[in-house]
């Protein structure tokens, strides 16, 4: 069952519609705490909603419903966010990728030797863009998502500090070792309401107070440990010494060692970028990227077989032959359209997060080509896809077709 939980407060009747409305279609029940006034009639009249008054839990009043919920998936959401319809989707897969843990798509990192919380906290916003999947220290809990048989222990969360909930939920998941991640997902996914008053906000109103309120002080009190994708993977799932961004390295260089031309890469990498540039030859490559501090990592392998370049607009990349194209780059709805763009110029296309190919829309796309193979040896899996090759048949020996890297053959 998909259990949703939502706290909100008088003022907010317009915004919650928005939010209820938005996540109606993707689950099974909605708890709601009404804080400070009671349930409106359009709320008492919906059969997925309970509504609970009477009793103020401040923000933490998300949470209320998974002390009644003996089993399913539990979402906390805001009542001033709007959910995209996928939302509950992503974070399901997100819970297959990472079992055991609490998923969600706003959090923060702290720093080593950090003092104050809300000045020092590293943010991966739900507003913005986050490019892969990342261990935090913190979780916004508006956006998350836990299975119950996790055994979170949620009445600390309603017992502790009042509007304190994205931190009371962390420490205690912590004190629990329940590992705490934040999904990629793109700016513009999640939106937020204008139908409230800003400066109502708990963000705004702890800024106002003075900008910690205690939230740093009960951060220190506990051990705090960001967990990687590859501890909480099963073992079969995803090898020890990799992490998920490097999965895509075997069937990259694959199709590098059995084509010929120009190599692209959309989106640069400590993995690709690299690795590209040590096994390409004479072969010419070109890497863009949209974020410059990420491209200026890579600069020391520009020359004058490698063309490093900023992107600010995708479509401004000229569309060449091409040996391989890497797709592996942000904002995540571009990637369907340059898989297509570049179709019929690229002997094979390699696409990296076929894992998640509801979230990037691949599916259609990638099914349309006339040859397919899907490399899955990682629970981040990764395609390639071709009009005029049979990617198939590199992996179906030890070795490539042309002379040079060794393959290991796919289970499949």
């Amino acid at each position: 069952m998909k259990i949703a939980g939502i706290a909100t407060i008088d003022g907010r009747q317009e915004s919650l519609k928005d939010t209820v409305d938005s996540l109606l279609p993707q689950v099974d029940k909605i708890h709601i705490s009404f804080n400070d006034y009671t349930s409106p009639e359009w709320a008492n009249s919906e059969p997925k909603v309970v509504s609970h008054s009477g009793v103020d839990r401040g923000d933490a009043g998300k949470h209320f419903g998974a002390t009644i919920e003996e089993s399913g998936v539990y979402f906390c959401c805001d009542d001033d966010l709007i959910y995209p319809r996928d939302y509950c989707e992503n974070l399901l897969h997100g819970l297959s990728r990472f079992p055991g843990s609490i998923v969600g798509f706003h959090g923060k990192v702290m720093p080593p030797e950090w003092k104050v919380y809300h000045n020092d906290a590293q943010a991966l916003p739900c507003l913005g863009t986050v490019p892969e999947d990342f261990g935090v220290h913190v979780v916004g809990d508006g956006c998350i998502a836990y299975d119950l048989s996790i055994g979170l222990d949620v009445q600390p969360i309603l017992d502790g500090p009042r509007n304190m909930s994205d931190v009371n939920t962390s420490v205690q998941a912590q004190k629990q070792g329940i590992p705490l991640f934040v999904l990629r997902h793109y700016q513009g996914w999640i939106l937020h309401t204008t139908k409230i008053n800003m400066a109502d906000t708990i963000w705004e109103r702890v800024q106002k107070e003075g900008g910690d309120t205690g939230q740093s002080e009960l951060l220190q009190s506990t051990p705090l440990r960001r967990y990687q994708a590859h501890e909480v993977l099963p073992p079969e799932r995803m090898s020890p010494n990799l992490d998920g961004t490097g999965t895509h390295m075997a069937p990259l260089l694959t199709a590098v060692a059995n084509t010929k031309g120009r190599i692209i890469e959309f989106g640069c990498g400590d993995y690709s970028t690299p690795l590209l540039h040590a096994v390409a030859g004479s072969r010419l490559i070109y890497s863009y990227e949209t974020d410059r501090k990420w491209l200026d990592r890579y600069t020391d392998l520009r020359s004058t077989k490698h063309t490093l370049e900023l992107v600010e607009d995708w479509d401004a990349v000229d569309v060449a032959d091409c040996g391989v194209i890497l797709i592996d780059h942000a904002p995540a709805e571009r990637r369907i359209i340059d898989i297509e763009r570049f179709r019929g110029r690229a002997q094979a296309i390699v696409v990296h997060d076929t894992d998640a190919s509801d979230w990037y829309g691949y599916g259609p796309v990638l099914d349309s080509f006339k040859y397919r193979y899907d490399y899955t040896r990682y629970s981040k899996t990764t395609a390639i896809v071709s009009d005029f090759r049979d990617p198939g048949k590199w992996f179906r020996s030890a070795t490539c077709e042309c002379h040079g890297l060794p393959v290991c053959p796919s289970k499949r």
